[in-house]
Order: structure tokens, then sequence, then C-alpha cells
């Protein structure tokens, strides 16, 4: 590898002339190169990776500045922000959870986001937190003690200026009585918590600086790293004790990330441990530990924890759903792409201590897995973005109970422990609110309860649309699957809008906005199926998604001018790649929240990465689909680039490379007297104090995506 140079530049003042558009300046320092088997990667860009910093803030008040006005002809603002507004306000309701006689469950309703609980299955829910009294975390982590009677919540705190996490404070609130305990908990990251199985304290993250005796007046020993404590209820902080130190358990502490959760016998804490170096092929090692907890019984027990390996291999795949004793049961993809249901008695060492209860679906990905009393697991399986089933069935040998068949595009979550036989299900369907149901398995013929009756949609009539499955063929000659959502008196002669995206299942406000773009503008939502059984994208992913684009216009669905793509993550990276490849499929892309520099990316986070720039064959691969490093004017003169526009709020990780894509974009084609298509960058802050910042700020992004697209592609409100 080359010599990393960090060269300080600034944004000039100057501009480049452009039919269409003028761009900010940003300087480039074609210096800074590093070398990758043989072959040189330049990276001019570097120093927008300091988003800290003077000169990266000056571009981003340039770019903004640019944006803002290009958006300021916008006649449809003001219809598109009460739309949205009404969108927004629409009830949701998040997964319920089960603990003790109690059922947990978050709801949006009139623009407020509300944990709700209910004391049994008839009763009526009762708002137990609402987010904005309490200035708590929208869909704050539910941290409720095993009988259901002390709920933990994280209250954000505002963060300074620069800083780049999230912090907060633990509170406690008992459920019976709406008591605030005094117990506060700071400087809170990551709000996972354990309780004990006596329900009288849990154990917690903090990142408060702690100094060892043996590391006093060494600086470096006092950054902030994770610890854990354990809090007694009715206690200070100050009180808490300290069970694990990261110094203790790894050299270089800054690259371990912890997962936490108690056993479901409530007799051990199990934690899991992800190492990650500078060269991600290196991320070893990935292990589960275990630390009993039986002296913790006596609130009096102060000392550390002892941890004990009980998986060495590669945890990142294993995913624990219960323990019977000495026999641990796991979601494992070891040797299964596909997941399987594995059982590992840990007093045993050796080959013998593991066996499949479960073996994987050759079709299907099981996708979740959850304990029931007294020895029984349910099965929750996918095969693609639009079909799923479960099932129940014995925990010990596998044997099948029962199956629960979904309709067409239904998506089913569920959660339950095997200290109750009852399991809370969340079913959702392409169209409509989610329903919250209930299923007693001690009863052999029992069937689905409602826990909550739901109102109907007021703004939706089923009849006037379809869901349909397409079958369209890809480079490889085998066809891919893709739904499409539209009216079904669409006349495919290409006049429609379409809007080629990922299925954002789990925040039903995404989905309603899909569901604006067919009733307020009469658009096809196509939602292409790009992985594979097991849930990951393989390297054809992305022809896949291109030819899911020709389908589109070779079916007379749209037109390459009225085809617009969106999407965070892989998809994203998909919808930024192909607009390289193929500029011409479409009118208007918005990727957000991606790795647009693919071969800085996987050194860069802790995100699940599964390649590296240090393997010549990842390497090759990374380059090819990265966004930033295939920018290219196109050979035939009578193409340009669709019109992009990259939003991104100011404190997440992957922002440096939006910062670093635009820039390239506006240099590479923007400079062009062909290129009129437009490439802005968005930058806003995510607010923390409330929900009504929260919706306000999504509500101006997609206002301000709406404008983006009346001015580039026509898309006008009625």
């Amino acid at each position: 590898m080359g010599y990393f140079v960090l060269v300080a530049v600034t944004v000039l003042s100057i501009v480049v002339s452009s039919i269409a558009i003028e761009y900010p300046t940003a300087r480039r320092d074609e210096k800074i190169e590093e070398e990758f088997f043989g072959t040189k990667v330049k990276d001019p860009y570097r120093w927008l990776e300091r988003p800290n910093s003077n000169e990266v803030a000056e571009y981003v008040d340039s770019q903004n500045d640019l944006t803002f006005n290009y958006l300021t002809d916008c006649p449809d603002r003001q219809k598109v922000r009460e739309r949205l507004t009404e969108l927004w306000r629409y009830p949701k309701y998040g997964k319920p959870e089960k603990r003790g006689s109690r059922y947990f469950y978050y709801a949006q309703q009139s623009g407020k986001e509300i944990l709700n609980v209910q004391d049994d299955r008839t009763s009526a829910p009762r708002p137990l937190l609402d987010s904005e009294e309490t200035g708590a975390m929208i869909f704050p982590h539910l941290g409720s003690s095993g009988d259901g009677e002390v709920l933990v919540y994280r209250e954000l705190i505002k963060r300074k200026s620069g800083s780049p996490r999230l912090t907060g404070n633990l509170r406690l609130k008992n459920v019976t009585s709406d008591h605030l305990y005094p117990d506060v908990l700071e400087n809170i990251r990551y709000p996972q918590i354990a309780w004990t199985k006596n329900n009288n304290g849990f154990f917690y993250f903090s990142h408060r600086q702690i100094t060892d005796a043996r590391d006093e007046g060494d600086e470096e020993s006092q950054a902030p790293i994770v610890y854990i404590f354990y809090h007694r209820l009715g206690t200070q902080q100050s009180q808490d004790t300290l069970v694990f130190n990261l110094n203790d358990f790894h050299k270089n502490p800054i690259n371990v990330q912890l997962d936490m959760e108690a056993t479901e016998d409530g007799n051990y804490l199990l934690l899991r441990s992800r190492v990650f170096n500078d060269q991600p092929q290196a991320r070893r090692p990935n292990s589960i530990y275990l630390a009993d907890l039986e002296k913790f019984a006596n609130d009096g027990y102060v000392g550390k924890l002892r941890l004990k390996p009980i998986v060495k291999y590669n945890s990142n795949y294993m995913k624990y759903v219960t323990n019977i004793g000495n026999l641990y049961y796991f979601r494992s993809r070891v040797e299964a792409k596909n997941f399987r249901l594995i059982e590992i008695d840990i007093n045993i060492e050796g080959e013998n201590r593991e066996r499949v209860v479960v073996p994987e679906n050759p079709n299907y990905i099981l996708q979740s897995a959850s304990a029931v009393a007294p020895n029984k697991v349910v099965l929750g399986y996918t095969s693609d973005a639009t079909g799923s089933y479960a099932e129940l069935r014995e925990l010990g040998n596998g044997t099948l109970i029962r199956m629960f068949p979904l309709k067409f595009g239904e998506l089913l979550s569920f959660s339950s422990t095997i200290r109750d036989p009852e399991v809370v299900f969340r079913s959702q369907t392409l169209e409509g609110l989610p329903q919250l149901s209930t299923l007693d398995t001690s009863q052999e013929k029992a069937t689905m309860q409602p826990l909550l009756e739901l109102p109907a949609l007021t703004d939706y009539d089923g009849t006037l649309y379809t869901s349909t499955k397409v079958s369209f063929p890809s480079d490889d000659e085998e066809s891919r699957e893709m739904v499409l959502i539209h009216r079904k008196d669409i006349v495919l002669d290409g006049s429609s809008y379409a809007f080629l995206v990922e299925r954002e299942f789990d925040i039903d406000f995404y989905f309603r906005l899909f569901f604006s773009y067919m009733k307020d503008y009469n658009a096809v939502i196509a939602i292409p199926n790009l992985q594979e059984a097991d849930g990951t994208y393989t390297d054809s992913a992305l022809e896949d998604f291109i030819a899911s684009a020709r389908y589109l216009i070779n079916s007379g669905y749209t037109s390459p001018s009225k085809l617009i793509s969106r999407g965070t993550g892989v998809f994203g990276l998909f919808v930024a790649s192909a607009t390289n490849r193929n500029p011409e499929l479409f009118g208007a892309v918005i990727p957000y929240m991606v790795g647009f520099d693919m071969v800085r990316f996987p050194s860069f986070t802790n995100w699940s990465v599964s390649a590296s720039p240090s393997d010549k064959d990842d390497f090759q691969r990374l380059l090819g689909v990265s966004p930033l490093h295939n920018i290219r004017l196109p050979a035939n003169e009578s193409i340009q680039y669709p019109a992009i526009l990259v939003p991104t709020p100011d404190n997440e990780f992957p922002v440096i490379f939006a910062f670093k894509y635009v820039a390239e974009l506006q240099y590479r084609v923007g400079r062009s007297t062909k290129q009129t298509n437009p490439f802005l960058l968005r930058v806003v802050a995510e607010p923390q104090e409330s929900l009504r910042n929260y919706a306000r700020y999504h509500i101006d992004r997609e206002t301000d995506i709406r404008c983006f697209l009346g001015r580039t592609v026509g898309l006008r409100l009625p």
C-alpha cells in the first residue's frame, strides 16, 4: 500500500461554468494516491474525510447554498409539505414485546411517538412513554425487566457541536405506577442492557472515563472506551459496580464491538465480541462468551465478570435463540448459507458438541427464531423481498408442529420467550396497516387473536391498486423476480413515472411515501429482488438491478426520463453504480447513506463488509462497483448523467464519502456543456431533541426530494 498523505486544502470561491448550473470548485490534490496490486488509485478529495475541519464546513456550506437555491423554484412546495404532514400522522405500530403479563409496543399517532402498554391481551392500551414529553429517542430501546414492572429507556441529551456520537441518560420508570425512579445513568452511547433474573438490577454499557491505578498518569489509557457496569435499582450511578473493563479484554479496545444480553434462564450474561482491524480480512476473533451471574443474585456482590468462550469461530453468523441448561440454541449460518437451527452443548469440547436441530431450507432463508415455553421454537423464513412464512417446531428434535402460511407480499415478525407459551406477532402486507396479534401455542388448535383493534386507512381504496410479481431476464440468462404495485388501469405506453426502490418495511412512513407516489402521481412502485436465498448480494446483483430498469422501460411501465431510483445501503450502492454504467436508463437517482468510496469503505468502518481491498480479487470487485471511482463522461454525445441528489445527515459515518462522490461528479461530468442535469448535495443535521423536530426533518427532506424531482423530471401534484 502506498503511504497515506493528508493535505489540508480549501474550497475556492471561484466556480466552474456550465450551461445548467454553476458548481463550487473544491480543490483537488492529485498527489494523494495508493497502490493496490499494481493499480494506482488517486484520492484527490481525501481531505473531505475530515468532517469537523473548517475547510469541509466551507465545502458543505457552498454545496447547501447551491442546492437550496436550486430548490427555491418549487411551486408545489406548500402542497407537498401538507401532503407529507398528513402521511406522517397516520397510525404506525411496532412489533409487540411481552414481559410478564404485559404487552409493550410502539405507536405513532397524531404525530407523536408513544410506547404503549397493555396489562393483558384484552385491556385497553395506555401510554407509558411519550417522546415529546420525555425527550426520549424515537422508538427507544425497550429495556423492560423480565416481569414487565420496570422500564429502562434512553433519554437523549443534546449533542455537543462537533460530537460524532449520540449520547444520553438512562432513566427508569415503574410500569404500574408511572413513578419515575431517581436513578439517572449518564453518558450512555449504546443503550443495551441485561437484567438479572431477580429483576433487582441490570448490566449496561458505559463510556465514562475510568483510570486504573496501574495506568495513572497515562493519558491514552483514559480514553472513553466501553465498560460494563451493574446497577441495582434505587442506587446512584456512583455506586454501580464495574464488572468488565475492555482494556483487560483486548490490547486495542477501540477496535472491539460488543453486544450483550442475558440468557433466557437468567443464569448467564452472553457477550459477543467483534474485532475490527485496519485490514478487514484480519477481523478475528469474533467470539461468544458466557459470564456466570450466580453471584449477582446477591445484590451486595462486587466483582468482575469471568468470561468463558463458548463459540470461538465466526460468531457474526450466529444468533443466540435460547438455552435449556447447558444446551444452547443458535440460528447459525456456519456451513449453511440459508441459516439453520443448531444446538451446542457447552459442557462438551470438540466436534460432538454441535448438533443440527432444523437443517437449512435450500430455497428460503431462516430470518428469525424465537423460543416458546416449554420446549418449542418459532421460525420465520423468507424467500425474497416479498415472500415469507413461519412455522412452529419442537425445540429438541425439530419436529414440525404447524405452519403459518402468509399472503402474497406479507411479512411477519414475532417475539416470544422460553418462559411463556404465547407468541406475539406483527404482520404487514404491501398495503394497509400492520396487524398485531397473539397465539397461545399450548393450545393445539389455537388461532391468532387480535391484540389491538386498528383503525382503517381513510385515504386508501385497495380496489384501485394491484400488486403483481413479474419475472425479468438477467445477463446470466436466468430470470429474476420483481414486485410491481400500481393502479389497475395503468396504460403501458411509457407515460407513467416509476420508482425503482427497495422495500423499507421496518419504517412504515417510508412505504407510505411510496404509496403516495402511486396515489398522488399515478406512479409505478418497482421492488426488485436482488438478493440470493441467503439474503446476500452476489456479484451479478448490480447487473440484475440494471436489468430490472430495462424491463420497466421495455415493457412500457415507464420511460428513461421518468424512471427514478432511490435507496440506501447496498441498494443505494446499486443505484449509484448503475448510474455510472448506464446513465441513459434513469431520469433521476437519489442514493443516500452509501459507501460511495468502496476502496476506502471496508477499512474505515465497523459495518459488515464482506470484501477487503487487501485481497487482490476483492479489490478488483470493490473498484469495479465503487461509484466514486467509475464516474466518467459518457462517450456518446447524446447521453448525459441523470439528475442526482444526495441527501445526507451530518452525523453519520458514510457522509464523508457522499462529500467525495458529489465533488467528483461535479468535476468529472458537471463541467461538460452537454451535462444539464444537476448534481446536488443536501447536508442537514438529524435532530435529537424531540419527535416534532424529527418529523420536521424527514418532511423537509422529502419535500426537497419531491421539489428536486419536480424541477428535473417534471413530477408535479395534480
